[in-house]
């Protein structure tokens, strides 16, 4: 072999390092951590084979004193491999050289340690990873390997020093570190490979992830090989599935287009064919039904791509949007739902915006018709004055008024009564106004009621009055002046019987009209509030359903204003109960039975104070007479008043609530006394009306309508409601109840 030109063993030297390639693609392989020691073991004993085919086509200076690569082969290894494979392909290639004996053995020795060992070194120091290793860092590696290789060549003996300085010198700086070089670039270019293969992996199930969640996915069709391209997602939606039909088949668009109604087949080809051929991009919906046999809509899009002005490809995307399909149909039919009731409720309604601008969104017939204008003539509120008020005094007195109410933002200050509505050459109307504000929205909802009946009842009555006052005095001074004509003294008081009994009957028949219309306002005050409560429950529903199986797709932003939707619906489910409370006071006969209080406040108390608050409260019952009256009304009654002393009581230690009774004259008084925070008493006068408030609703939740169902139900049992307190020192709300059942 000495025989044979150097340049050749170098060769082959050259060919045994680019096995090593094979051998860290092995290395890339991935094993259980119990295999990971027996791989490198493996892999060591790879590269020490190598070693050994190197070792065996070396480059002879002389007998003993032989050259090869190893020392590109170790120090790469090191780099790259680590310190196992390395340490066992340094003992290997180590043992092999001694074997080989020779004035060289010292020199080739320490050549595999110096070189495997400066391998692992680097290897462990590098703070970056081997796939951003820079050529010149690995060049520079070479060149200082292959310059302690030559400082290693002073450990030959005397004779053959200059030799292999003078001729081995030039190859091993030259060669050797470019051999370096390129070995150290191609394994870092394979890590690359690994790296840019293990992300593509990556993105394509993060892709696939995301066009499963949000129901999106891609295609793509090759116009010149009309191969299609479908995501998995597309898949999906059509039922299909790889294996059925791979990946590039021709069979795609027909099998896809299979999937849409008869119908629209026509279109959804005629779309597509023009998207191929002249570029005109496409985004249509269609109802399909999937090889499966469930219906589903869908959204696709197409759109033309072009290369030297030529359309090669056309690329889509198509989603699933059953689900917002079905629920655009409920909301639709919610809402349809809505404008039906309210287009056939006996008042007038309109919903308008407040800001940015002031706009109208809604009415219905009843309301223009009270305004006696058209929708056209009321394009906005800034309209509204001058179409509905034709004089022009009165128009801004009325603007004014209206505008000054509204701005103080006074619950009580939104309702206009008997406002008249003139046209010229008609009679006048009129109409009660209300308005509300609806709670974390930019929308006002006013309500107008035409009370044009009952304003003439009461001029009527007046009238009548007018004219009874001036009948009373001509019989007096008719009196006066025929005292002493006894039959004409009688003919006049009989006239005067019958013209009071002619106004006591008129008297009761408008009072009868109007205790009639205040049942009918009553029954459909009910009916309104109880037809309120099913979309209200819709929308809590869905907002439930939406929060829980959604909210995880929404910002911070968009959770806090979908809270702020149950909320409100709940807040408003809350008052609807209320006012239903409120109306049943009124509707349902009293049903008189002999009441055990005592009984029915110590049942009150469990049900309406939770196991926190009976830890927290020291509940008082003393000694409570037994009265006769409506029980489930009184039982509400107790509720309220309990519930209430709990609430203003909770915020303070040492809770208190004490509850008595006493009889005295003609009726029975009960008292709730607690040591709660109390209100300003002079707002006590305010306690007992409907939506009075004397606390922030921010700090005490409620309806403001407890207390005046409180109220009602005592006023229908002939009794007396009444409060006192100190701001801070607690409240004490009495009642009294006649012992004898009042008509």
């Amino acid at each position: 072999m000495t025989n044979e030109p150097s340049f050749l063993k170098l060769l082959q030297n050259i060919s045994f390092l680019l096995s090593l390639i094979l051998i860290f693609d092995l290395l890339r392989l991935k094993v259980s951590k119990r295999k990971v020691f027996a791989k490198n073991i493996l892999i060591g004993v790879l590269i020490g084979g190598i070693g050994i085919l190197i070792m065996l086509t070396p480059w002879v200076l002389s007998p003993g004193i032989v050259f090869d690569t190893r020392s590109v082969l170790l120090c790469v290894s090191g780099l790259f491999f680590g310190t196992i494979p390395t340490v066992i392909a340094m003992l290997i290639t180590g043992a092999l050289r001694l074997y080989q004996g020779g004035g060289g053995a010292l020199m080739g020795l320490l050549v595999v340690l110096f070189s495997g060992s400066l391998g692992i070194l680097w290897h462990h120091l590098r703070k970056e990873t081997l796939n951003t290793v820079k050529w010149w860092e690995l060049y520079l590696f070479g060149v200082l390997i292959h310059l302690i290789m030559l400082v290693l060549m002073f450990t030959l003996p005397k004779e053959n020093i200059n030799q292999a300085l003078s001729i081995l010198g030039p190859p091993v700086l030259i060669i050797y570190p470019i051999g370096t070089l390129l070995l150290g670039l191609i394994l870092r270019n394979r890590l690359k490979r690994d790296e840019i293969q293990k992300k593509l992996v990556d993105v394509t199930d993060r892709l696939n992830r995301t066009q499963e969640i949000s129901k999106v996915g891609g295609w793509e069709f090759d116009v010149e090989s009309k191969a299609v391209f479908w995501t998995d997602e597309v898949y999906r939606i059509h039922g299909y599935s790889p294996e059925e039909i791979p990946q590039g088949s021709t069979g795609l668009i027909g099998k896809s287009v299979l999937c849409y109604q008869p119908e629209d087949r026509p279109r959804i080809l005629e779309v597509f064919q023009k998207c191929v051929s002249n570029g005109e991009t496409y985004d249509l919906e269609f109802p399909i039904i999937t090889v499966n046999g469930k219906q589903k809509w869908v959204r696709t899009r197409g759109e033309a791509v072009y290369s030297n002005g030529k359309i090669t490809n056309v690329i889509g995307n198509m989603m699933d949007i059953t689900d917002r399909k079905l629920a655009e149909d409920e909301i639709r039919e919610k809402e349809e739902f809505s404008r039906v009731l309210m287009d056939n409720l006996p008042i007038g309604i309109a919903v308008n915006t407040v800001f940015p601008k002031v706009e109208f969104t809604y009415m219905n017939d009843n309301f223009v018709q009270f305004y006696r204008t058209t929708r056209e003539a009321l394009h906005g509120p800034d309209e509204f004055w001058d179409v509905v008020y034709e004089e022009p005094e009165f128009r801004e007195k009325i603007k004014k008024r209206v505008l000054e109410d509204v701005a103080s933002g006074d619950p009580k200050k939104m309702f206009w009564e008997n406002i008249p509505i003139t046209r010229e050459g008609q009679k006048t109307s009129y109409i009660s106004a209300y308005n509300t504000l609806v709670p974390d929205s930019n929308l006002s909802i006013s309500t107008v009621i035409d009370v044009t009946d009952r304003k003439l009842n009461e001029e009527e009555i007046k009238h009548d009055q007018e004219v009874l006052k001036i009948l009373l005095s001509d019989a007096e001074r008719s009196r006066q002046s025929l005292l002493s004509l006894i039959e004409d003294q009688r003919a006049a008081e009989e006239q005067i019987r019958k013209l009071n009994a002619e106004l006591e009957q008129r008297v009761k028949a408008r009072t009868a009209q109007l205790e009639a219309s205040n049942k009918e306002l009553e029954a459909f005050a009910y009916s309104v509030s109880h037809d309120l409560r099913a979309p209200l429950r819709g929308i809590d529903g869905f907002s439930y359903i939406l929060e829980k199986d959604y909210a995880h797709k929404l910002n911070d932003e968009g959770r806090r204003i979908l809270g702020v939707v149950r909320k409100s619906a709940q807040k408003m489910d809350h008052l609807i109960i209320d006012l239903l409370a409120l109306s049943r006071v009124r509707q349902n006969e009293l049903q008189y039975s002999e009441i055990n209080m005592a009984s029915m406040v110590q049942h009150v108390i469990e049900e309406v104070a939770t196991k926190p608050v009976l830890e927290k409260f020291n509940f008082i019952v003393n000694d409570l007479p037994i009265v006769n009256a409506d029980s489930t009304l009184i039982r509400q009654v107790w509720v309220n008043l309990i519930s209430n002393a709990i609430k203003y009581t909770s915020p303070k230690e040492n809770c208190k609530i004490e509850i008595e009774g006493y009889e005295e004259d003609d009726c029975i008084t009960y008292v709730v006394r607690d040591n709660g925070v109390g209100y300003d008493s002079r707002y006590a006068d305010k306690l007992f009306g409907l939506f009075q408030r004397l606390h922030s609703e921010r700090d005490f939740e409620g309806t403001g309508i407890g207390l005046a169902i409180v109220g009602r139900i005592i006023k229908r049992h002939n009794g007396r409601i009444w409060s006192k307190s100190e701001l801070g020192n607690g409240a004490e709300f009495y009642f009294s109840i006649p012992k004898v059942r009042g008509e």
